[in-house]
């Protein structure tokens, strides 16, 4: 069975989400946040997520149902809340937030 490790389109991931361990939504690839999370609970083996360029304010809280998320990077985009429901994803140990509308980042963090 053919397994991609990373997928660079939406489009991508729609078709085998569940072989998707590593996805890059980017400029170039610009996704409803309804669409996506959609999409979510189908990603059963995501490790990475990297989201850059959206129009996005908020982040999916479906995102918190990943056992296996590691790694979320936020980049460029006008999220204006931390995504606290992070929290409850057991095995994330890398959160990178670059360029956001974020103003305040809870000490329990």
């Amino acid at each position: 069975m053919f397994w991609k490790r990373s997928y660079n389109e939406f489009k991508d991931a729609r078709e085998h989400p569940t072989r998707v361990r590593s996805l890059f939504l980017g400029y170039r690839d610009q996704t409803s946040l309804v669409e996506f999370r959609v999409l979510i609970p189908k990603l059963i083996n995501l490790r990475e997520l990297t989201v850059g360029w959206q129009e996005w304010t908020e982040l999916p809280e479906e995102l918190s149902l990943l056992a296996k998320l590691r790694k979320v990077a936020v980049l460029n985009m006008p999220v204006k809340t931390f995504p606290s429901f992070l929290s409850s994803c057991k095995r994330l140990d890398e959160l990178t937030l670059r360029g956001t509308d974020i103003t305040y980042i809870p000490s329990d963090v």
